[in-house]
């Protein structure tokens, strides 16, 4: 059984990626202490199927139209947005 001399993995553990940057390839290398070498390549691509959430919204509001019976609308500021986040395995 050979030893390896190292096992690496690009881009590293722990790196973060957004949908923006998909795909991704990941390329595995390893080198045993006879300088015998191999690497192996996938992609990975980020899927985002998570609709933001709408946790609490403004509540009703009257408004008075001006004198020609307009109303240019405005922000509500009450109105908040969650992402869920998912972790891996």
């Amino acid at each position: 059984m050979e030893v390896l001399s190292f096992l690496r993995q690009t881009p590293s553990v722990n790196t973060l990626f957004t949908g923006t940057n998909s795909p991704i390839v990941i390329t595995y290398s390893a080198e045993d202490a006879l300088g015998n070498a191999s690497s192996c390549s996938f992609n990975v691509n980020i899927s985002d199927t998570i609709a933001p959430i709408i946790s609490e919204c403004a509540p009703d509001t009257a408004v008075t139209a001006d004198a020609n019976c307009e109303y240019i609308n405005g922000r509500f500021h009450r109105v908040y947005f969650k992402r869920l986040t998912i972790a891996p395995l």
